[in-house]
């Protein structure tokens, strides 16, 4: 008898949405035919369910909840997408959204809602406590300076996060590091010419950077998949990655500035890097390792990367 393949839950969710958006409906009986074992299947149905992308109806059948995910784009998605990249048609572009990305638009928006639980928490808000700007300008030592400056720009960087179009594109621009640390996590090459002891803390910091991605910002592979379709559906609609952008401020005369969402999503690691308390220069140097490895593909370190690694993990050891 032929040995079944394993099926992940991630895989089972993908097979099963496939499946549903291409029948217009599934039975279990139907995604057990596509070898999906059953306690996976029961716990992709479960999540799939509970996240609002399906909706079990009478007689056992599973439906796609449309009318959640399209309301999701008129409403949350669509109008602020459209005025932050300056497209020319908001409704052209909110049906764009509903055929192309449908229903993963709300993997994007629990993305969304596990990044806000993050920042709203009491832990986050008491770390980022008691700073302003006016303190920063009158203080002069610089210890202190150099710590508060850190904090009022993680502050500031939230701000624009808690917008969930400026969150969504920041996203956009964060999933080639998704992309490309996840290719980092395969590459053996990267860790050749490293001290033995050197490789595996390596490994280790890849990979744990890796899941802080995904629990923090919930950038899983579902997510990136879906972000990816959204960027392409956007660049069809004027997205550059350059967003014209008006502060919400008191001044009336406040105008609109170019910001660069890479710009934003580097702010967004920043984020990341203060709630996890990780010094140094280790995020920088994954995150433009990860970007060059996407961009030219799996290889060794050169000798100064390797260098400034070794430095890292030495400068974590005190």
């Amino acid at each position: 008898m032929a040995r079944k393949r394993l099926v992940g839950v991630e895989t089972a969710r993908k097979l099963i949405l496939k499946h549903v958006s291409e029948h217009g409906s599934g039975r279990w009986s139907d995604f057990e035919k596509l070898g999906i074992p059953e306690a996976t299947l029961h716990r992709a149905l479960k999540e799939l369910i509970s996240e609002g992308v399906l909706a079990r109806e009478k007689r056992g059948v599973y439906v796609l909840r449309v009318s959640r995910c399209r309301t999701a784009v008129q409403v949350d998605y669509g109008p602020r997408l459209c005025e932050l990249i300056g497209c020319a048609n908001v409704d052209v572009l909110v049906q764009d959204l509903i055929e192309n990305v449908g229903d993963g638009i709300t993997y994007v928006s629990n993305a969304y809602k596990q990044f806000m639980d993050f920042a709203n928490s009491e832990e986050f808000k008491s770390k980022l406590s008691g700073v302003s700007l006016e303190f920063l300008i009158r203080s002069s030592v610089y210890e202190v300076l150099a710590d508060e400056l850190v904090k009022f720009l993680v502050r500031e960087f939230l701000g624009f996060l808690r917008d969930k179009g400026l969150y969504t594109l920041a996203m956009i621009e964060l999933s080639k590091f998704a992309r490309g640390i996840a290719d980092l996590e395969k590459c053996e090459e990267a860790s050749q010419g490293l001290p033995e002891n050197a490789k595996w803390k390596f490994r280790f910091l890849v990979k744990t950077t890796k899941d802080m991605l995904s629990t923090f910002y919930g950038l899983n592979d579902t997510v990136v998949d879906t972000l990816e379709k959204l960027k392409e559906v956007l660049k069809r609609h004027g997205y550059t990655g350059v967003i014209k952008y008006k502060p919400t401020l008191s001044d009336e005369n406040a105008v609109e500035a170019e910001l660069d969402m890479e710009y934003v999503a580097e702010g967004a690691i920043m984020v990341m890097k203060y709630y996890y308390d990780i010094r140094g220069g280790l995020m920088q140097f994954i995150y433009r390792l990860s970007l060059k490895t996407r961009e030219h593909g799996c290889g060794p370190l050169s000798i100064k990367e390797r260098e400034e690694l070794l430095n890292i993990i030495s400068e974590l050891s005190y």
